[in-house]
Order: structure tokens, then C-alpha cells, then sequence
């Protein structure tokens, strides 16, 4: 993910100044792939601002799980986040919110499905033209340059026009010879896949 892509992701309009995150979220947290690693949303925020967290705690000081502002996050360690949590009331045994209890909360305090924010607001997800990558098409890693491809142009080219030929009379045979698999041989040949050629 790039720093463009990122903060498409990113509701700068949200209540108390909070820059709400709208991509991804596990554990109640935004997480996003960035710089190959797969991070927390409030993390990347500072890294793209200058002061990259590392290893150690990024605490929100508004307390909204989902923000990213870097005005609204700080570096800290673990005793910090405590000391800061029972301050606020936050804590647990305080608030009488429930515990957890095996891998799922027992209560309404998470917010999945029909609680997410991409639901709650759907008019803020980007799509269709206001997508940004039908906004910036050159974005789009396509044949070879995308790292997930197995063939060459040269090599696409070649495969639809010996299947053309005649030479192969199954997917699966052109498979073998092309060292990838029958059902990607049948998206290229039906023009499906590497449309771009």
C-alpha cells in the first residue's frame, strides 16, 4: 500500500477531529499490507508522517480505536497505555464492559458487520469512477511488472497462439508445458486474464 492508497482509506471528518479509518480492521483496529508487512492503521499514520513507531505501543489519546490523525497518537510503552486507561476510566473492572471470553466478545462493544464504519457510512467508501485506481489507472501493475505473475508477455503471446494452432488439445496440456495451472491457461486463452495483450 502506497501513501496515496492510504489515506484514500482514511475519513478525515470524523466526530472530535478523529481521522477515521475505513479499510480493514482485526482486533478493532485498522490493519493494512504497508511496505510489505502487514501493520496497524494508526501505526502506518505515523510512519507516513516522519516518526515511525518501530516495535513499540502507538497510543490513541482520544481513545478512538479506528483514528489515525498523528495529531491524536502517541509513542509509549505498555505501563504509559495502562496508567492512561485507568485515568480515563477505561479499565474493565471499572467500566463494567464484558471480558472477553475465548476468542469472541461476549457484549455489543466491537464493531463488525452492520457495525462497521464502511456500513454506518457507505456514501464515504469510494467506487465505481471515484475509485482511485479508475483515477489513477497507472497504478495498476499489469502483466509482468505485477510481482504475482508467472509468465512473461512474450510467453502470453505465445501460449494463445500455439493454442490457436491447434498444438494443444487441453488446458491442462498447455499447463505442463507453461508450468502453471489449467484454469489460468483457460482465463488467458479466453482472454480473461492479461487482457492488457
Amino acid at each position: 500500500m502506497t501513501e496515496i492508497t492510504f489515506w484514500h482509506y482514511v475519513n478525515k471528518d470524523g466526530p472530535f477531529g478523529c481521522w477515521l479509518w475505513l479499510g480493514a480492521i482485526a482486533g478493532s483496529y485498522g490493519r493494512a499490507l504497508f511496505r510489505g508487512r502487514l501493520r496497524q492503521a494508526h501505526h502506518i499514520s505515523l510512519t507516513l508522517e516522519g516518526r515511525d513507531p518501530g516495535n513499540k505501543q502507538v497510543c490513541h489519546i482520544c481513545d478512538v480505536r479506528l483514528c489515525v490523525n498523528p495529531a491524536h497518537l502517541v509513542i509509549a510503552d505498555q505501563k504509559w497505555n495502562m496508567q492512561d486507561m485507568i485515568a480515563k476510566g477505561r479499565a474493565r473492572f471499572q467500566s463494567g464492559k464484558p471480558y472477553r471470553k475465548g476468542y469472541k466478545l461476549v457484549g455489543t462493544n466491537h464493531r463488525r458487520g452492520a457495525n462497521h464504519p464502511s456500513h454506518l457510512h457507505p456514501e464515504l467508501r469510494p467506487r465505481g469512477e471515484d475509485h482511485y485506481l479508475r483515477k489513477h489507472p497507472e497504478l495498476i501493475r499489469r502483466g509482468a511488472d505485477n510481482y504475482n505473475s508467472k509468465l512473461t508477455e512474450a510467453q502470453v503471446l505465445e501460449l494463445r497462439s500455439t493454442f490457436a494452432n491447434g498444438k494443444y488439445n487441453s488446458y491442462a496440456a498447455a499447463a505442463i508445458d507453461f508450468s502453471i495451472t489449467a484454469r489460468m491457461v483457460s482465463l488467458i486463452v479466453r482472454r480473461k486474464n492479461w487482457v492488457h495483450i
